[in-house]
């Protein structure tokens, strides 16, 4: 008979279980799922923190144009509203000029002004 080897639980609590397998990581299925609660605890949190800059920044461009399809400001007008540069959702290079959108909305930098574009207007 064959005799099992200790090996430490890789769910965080640091338990010693003895186990025939060696691709056994968890003492048992409780703590498999104890491990996999966290994991995904740990990046929802991470998700939640830039989904909410990015609709922030969504609500800021939606709320200055209005209605309007097109219209140029400064960077600093944004900042001062609270607009966060660090977050976009897709990079595009539109006819050799490199194009910012953060979902529906271009943004189009020429030194300190920035221009914003509705893609898809909202009825």
């Amino acid at each position: 008979m064959r005799e099992g080897k200790m090996k430490i639980c890789q769910c965080g609590c640091g338990q010693e279980f003895i186990t025939n397998r060696n691709d056994k990581k968890y003492k048992n299925k409780e703590h498999q799922v104890r491990a996999n609660n966290d994991r995904q605890y740990y990046i929802s949190k991470m998700m939640r923190g830039v989904t909410t800059i990015l609709k922030n920044n969504f609500l800021i461009l939606r709320n200055f144009l209005l209605g309007k399809q097109k219209q140029t400001v400064s960077k600093e007008f944004l900042r001062g509203k609270g607009f966060n540069f660090n977050h976009i959702t897709e990079i595009d290079n539109d006819n050799g000029k490199t194009a910012f959108f953060v979902y529906d909305f271009k943004l189009s930098f020429n030194n300190e002004l920035v221009t914003i574009e509705n893609c898809k207007p909202w009825k």
